[in-house]
């Protein structure tokens, strides 16, 4: 209906357009002009006019009814929306607010135009200060301008930037913040602003900075790649592992890590399978890799993987752990191999050998029980060793002798007869020890035994040989088809620096040693042997006791008695001097021995050092029966023989001494003691030998009798002070010996001091080993069995203490005893008083500085305190330093520097100090020098009790 209506108005307005247009054109002539005047009258016009009014009213009223309610429900659903948006607004405001994170709006130009309180939290920067302000206020200056060029770039092109800072706080602290910033859009796609969200990951990062740090700090490499397998950290070991310290390996595969180090190729396809194995079976696995260097270096790791997932099972890392056990792989091949040539070696001996348990029963056999025994070696496990023995007797004696609790270790062999499997008897020779642990303990027995069947028949035929090689001024020796010298002469022996027993029954590879053997002997010998030929060949040596000498070797072979060859003779002859006259024939050399060996020499040392005084005394014993000797040899070959008699009684007292320390039956026997005295009675027997030496000996006391009387065992003390002061007089040849102690901590510091040939401080810890000695060569010369600092050592350890060394080649040494201080007067330590004179005594001898010692202290009883010295450069030091000399005792015959010229230097130093001059000397001309120097007074020595004390009181009465 309103469209009608509409389009009628539609017409008449167009009507009347074309009427009105018309008429006023110069068309108007087209219609009559009665038409125009007839529809130009006011009743024609308007019905017209009226009906428009009435089609607008209608109009309007039907627009009013229809849009009005439409206009007022859409307002309010518009202010419904809005205070829907208004509170979302609010909302999300109020998160903004609230939010545990910082959030910061910019404009485009990131200016701030927005922060929430917890930015003001954060940075100390309160909304009002940041406002219209750069970020850039709290650059640290930690990242480069090529970071922010980037994150720009990132923003301004509409992309969302995430990544960290490292910001500074108002107050100047540093902090690290998580950010994510992302540009704000308006509906035309256009940026309007910057949203900026940051966590402060401060804690998280010193977390991280903390555990890279251990991680780094761990001597294991440690490596892990993210889910795609690419590498994203590796700490410090692992970078020197594989040789990355100087590569980008962030962010790269395997196969991009092996392009930049080739080496790592193989061990890193071999990971890669391992990789795998452990993200299938999603759990750790452990395994081991070996990869080689670019040195050719095998490298073995122990390796542990650990695959790491997301919440939703995708793979999120691996972690990788790798330990280097080169060393320990190294160390287990070689143990491997150690055995395996033991083995090897313990199954080679042609004697039968067995290991048994504490109670004979054996846990391990050689092959070599077969051959002597006819038993295999899995027979006899778990079997004792009676089996072996013919008469049961011998297997308790022998027990009792060698293997039992009581029983010490000894390196003797003994003969027997065994029985073997068949029950055949013959005779054996046997080697049998107890074997220790490393704490001591007895864990049982080593026995070695072999069949010498042969040799019993051999009697005659070797007594035979033994007689030519015995008689030989050459090198001789007989060796049997094992290499096992079966006879060797004198001057064999001596070539090697050796008794004759310590060769025989060794075999030639260890006197002559592998290389030579397997070069030279074997060779040669097996020649002879198989050919049954005799063998002669020229060769260097290098013998321990004549040094490289160039030998004439012969070797025939040695037959028994049914013409079976069992051996062979070998003679040989130095022929250096024509082979080369420039070298010398004789070069001492003798051979180090390692620390398995010390026992051997012991035995060698024990028996020449009891042989020694025995031949002494044997010889000189028989020569007294002759009635032709005079009184005076009478008395010298008795001093000779009672000399030879204490030294065979001092060899024996360490030898008991030892052993009763090494089976711990000693105990102690603690009484009062004066230290003074027991050094005084020491000095007094060493200051005799001293001087038969020449070698000054000096006794320095450190407290009075009485706070040196003390709770100790005196003999125990005296034993160790006189090995150590025996030690010092027979290495010292020039220079000084000092005794004396010191009051420190409430421990006595005893010390023997010397000026000798010093000890090597490699062998400062060997020395008190027992049977050890610093210089063999010395002590070759000197004597002793090496028992006497182990003996030092053992008896200051039950005395409470402990013995402690400095030394140095050719510097001389100092032992140190430090022993609890006991004292039996409880007084405090005493102090030099200021009220007594002090007494400078300028001697060089220490017998007459003891004497003049107790003459004013314990004879006179003169209240002073006493200052020694041993020449006059001494007394001068004394002097200049700070301290109040009231009298000087002055020896005019001293070295260094003598009485005369201390004398003269003293008084110009100090004019009216009394300087009291005193000699052996008492002419004249003496006193008359002594006058000249500027001494005050002369004491002539054997200095008198009543002449001492005159001048005492003379130049001290002011005191």
């Amino acid at each position: 209906m309103l469209l009608i209506i509409l389009a009628i108005d539609a017409f008449r307005s167009f009507f009347e357009s074309v009427y009105f247009g018309v008429w006023y054109t110069s068309y108007a002539g087209i219609i009559p002009i009665e038409v125009f005047n007839f529809l130009a009258q006011s009743e024609i016009v308007f019905f017209p006019k009226l009906f428009n009014l009435l089609v607008a009213i209608l109009i309007l009223i039907l627009i009013v009814r229809k849009w009005l309610p439409a206009d007022q429900a859409q307002k309010k659903k518009t202010d419904d929306l809005l205070e829907k948006q208004s509170f979302e607004i609010k909302r999300l405001l109020a998160a903004v607010e609230q939010s545990a994170n910082t959030i910061v709006i910019t404009d485009i130009n990131g200016l701030i135009e927005y922060t929430n309180p917890k930015f003001t939290e954060v940075t100390g920067y309160s909304a009002a200060e940041v406002l219209g302000k750069n970020p850039r206020i709290l650059n640290s200056g930690n990242q480069s301008k090529a970071f922010y060029s980037i994150l720009w770039k990132t923003i301004s092109t509409g992309n969302v930037w995430k990544g960290e800072f490292q910001n500074k706080h108002k107050n100047g602290i540093l902090f690290w913040e998580q950010v994510t910033i992302s540009p704000i859009k308006n509906d035309d796609g256009e940026i309007i602003n910057y949203l900026a969200i940051k966590e402060n990951v401060s804690a998280l990062k010193e977390s991280e900075v903390r555990l890279k740090t251990l991680i780094n700090a761990s001597p294991d490499a440690i490596f892990f790649k993210d889910g795609e397998g690419k590498w994203e950290e590796i700490n410090k070991a692992g970078l020197a592992l594989f040789n990355l310290a100087n590569t980008d390996y962030k962010g790269k595969t395997d196969k991009e890590l092996i392009a930049s180090q080739a080496f790592l190729e193989e061990v890193l396809l071999i990971s890669e399978k391992s990789n795998n194995e452990a993200w299938e079976k999603k759990q750790a696995i452990e395994l081991e890799e070996v990869f080689q260097t670019p040195e050719g270096k095998d490298i073995f790791l122990d390796v542990i993987k650990v695959p790491l997932f997301n919440s939703d099972t995708s793979r999120k890392g691996l972690l990788i752990i790798k330990r280097d056990i080169t060393s320990k792989k190294e160390d287990q091949i070689k143990l491997e191999e150690q055995k395996s040539l033991f083995e090897t070696m313990f199954n080679s001996i042609a004697d039968g050998i067995v290991i048994t348990n504490t109670e004979r029963e054996i846990i391990l056999a050689n092959k070599g029980m077969q051959t002597t025994f006819g038993y295999l070696p899995n027979e006899l496990i778990g079997e004792k060793t009676a089996m072996f023995y013919a008469n049961e007797e011998k297997y308790k004696s022998a027990g009792n002798a060698i293997f039992s609790n009581t029983s010490k270790p000894s390196d003797n062999l003994y003969v027997t007869y065994y029985k073997n499997k068949g029950g055949a008897i013959f005779p054996g020779e046997t080697f049998g020890t107890k074997l220790f642990n490393s704490k001591g303990a007895w864990i049982g027995n080593l026995g070695i035994m072999r069949d010498i069947s042969e040799r019993f028949k051999s009697q005659e035929a070797l007594q035979q040989a033994a007689d030519m090689i015995a008689s030989s001024l050459d090198m001789m020796a007989l060796i049997d088809e094992n290499f096992t010298y079966i006879l060797v002469n004198k001057a064999f022996a001596q070539a090697f620096g050796a008794d004759q027993k310590q060769i025989i029954g060794k075999n030639v590879i260890d006197v002559l040693g592998e290389d030579t053997f397997l070069k030279t002997i074997k060779p040669n010998a097996l020649k002879c042997l198989n050919k049954n030929i005799s063998i002669n060949y020229q060769e260097w040596f290098d013998l321990p006791v004549y040094g490289r000498c160039f030998m004439d070797i012969n070797y025939y072979p040695f037959y028994n008695e049914n013409k079976k060859i069992t051996g062979f003779i070998v003679n040989g002859r130095d022929i250096t001097v024509q082979k080369n006259s420039k070298i010398d024939l004789i070069k001492a050399k003798e051979k180090a021995e390692e620390s398995d060996q010390l026992k051997s020499e012991f035995l060698s040392n024990m028996s020449h050092e009891i042989r020694t005084p025995m031949n002494g005394i044997l010889g000189f014993s028989d020569m007294l029966s002759n009635e032709g000797l005079t009184d005076e040899k009478r008395a010298n070959f008795i001093k000779i023989i009672q000399s030879s008699s204490k030294q065979l009684m001092h060899i024996i007292d360490d030898i008991l001494e030892i052993s009763r320390l090494e089976t711990k039956q000693v105990s102690l026997d603690e009484s009062e003691v004066c230290l003074n005295d027991v050094l005084l009675e020491l000095f007094s027997i060493f200051d005799l030998k001293a001087k038969e030496n020449k070698t000054p000996l000096y006794l320095n006391k450190g407290l009075s009798n009485k706070q040196s009387t003390i709770i100790t065992d005196k003999t125990k003390l005296s034993k160790v002070l006189s090995n150590l002061l025996e030690n010092a007089l027979k290495f010292t040849s020039e220079g000084y010996i000092e005794l004396g102690y010191s009051l420190n901590n409430n421990q006595l510091e005893i010390y023997v001091k010397d000026t000798g040939i010093g000890i090597d401080p490699k062998k400062h810890k060997s020395i008190f080993e027992r049977f050890s000695q610093a210089e063999k060569d010395l002590s070759k010369k000197t004597g002793g069995l090496g028992l006497g600092l182990s003996i030092v050592k053992e008896n200051i350890e039950l005395l409470g203490g402990q013995i402690s060394l400095v030394s140095a080649i050719g510097e001389g040494a100092s032992f140190t005893l430090l022993i609890p201080y006991k004292p039996v007067h409880l007084l405090l330590d005493e102090e030099v008083k200021e009220d007594i004179p002090t007494i400078l005594i300028a001697e060089d001898e220490e017998v007459n500085y003891i004497l003049l010692e107790t003459l004013i202290k314990d004879v006179i009883k003169f209240e002073c305190n006493l200052v020694h010295v041993k020449n006059g450069l001494e007394a001068l030091q004394i002097c200049k330093k700070p301290s109040t000399i009231d009298l000087v005792l002055m020896d005019l015959k001293m070295p260094v520097m003598n009485g005369f010229e201390a004398t003269k230097e003293l008084k110009k130093m100090h004019p009216l100090m009394p300087i009291i001059a005193q000699t052996a000397y008492s002419t004249s001309l003496e006193k008359e020098a002594a006058n000249l120097a500027g001494c005050d007074d002369f004491l002539t020595k054997p200095i008198s009790k009543r002449t001492l004390k005159t001048v005492l009181v003379t130049y001290l009465n002011k005191k």
